[in-house]
């Protein structure tokens, strides 16, 4: 059984990435999540996992549309909490943090078409910028959550490094 410090659990985590990553135990990611997030979006995501084709996606694509809007949402609740800490958010929309379902198989052995998670990056320029922020990654046993930045370039890279 799990301990009742996972309360603050969000808001402790949010309030220390200021390093490169930070991670937060298994179990309180899940606990985390489940409260936030509809069951039936973690169930789509595991029969996705199973069913990893174009003719079961189409045939459920409501369910997909159902937990694409309930994961928008708990974006948005994120956003909405951590912007009274972190202002530079405050304007960001769910919609340009998620990122899409669909895979590049183009140069992949996988040729599964789609992934089988949903993940935000949430920072101030949304999911394509170059400034440090919070990423959420929501799959059923491997969820996480991390915070810092993603391949930056060298001048940022050297800051970051001093």
């Amino acid at each position: 059984m799990v301990e009742k410090p996972y309360k603050n659990v969000f808001k402790f985590m949010m309030n220390h990435t200021d390093s490169f990553v930070k991670f937060i135990s298994l179990n309180f990611l899940t606990i985390l999540i489940s409260s936030m997030l509809q069951t039936s979006t973690l169930k789509f995501l595991k029969d996705l996992k199973r069913n990893n084709n174009k003719p079961w996606f189409d045939a459920h694509r409501k369910e997909y549309e159902t937990a694409k809007g309930d994961f928008a949402a708990f974006i948005h609740n994120v956003i909405d909490k951590q912007s009274k800490s972190d202002p530079t958010i405050k304007s960001i929309v769910a919609k340009d943090c998620m990122f899409r379902i669909n895979r590049d198989v183009r140069f992949s052995k996988d040729k599964s078409p789609y992934k089988t998670n949903m993940g935000a990056y949430i920072n101030r320029g949304g999911k394509k910028s170059v400034f440090a922020g919070y990423y959420f990654h929501c799959e059923p046993g491997q969820s996480f959550v991390g915070g810092g930045l993603w391949m930056p370039m060298p001048p940022e890279l050297s800051k970051v490094r001093q």
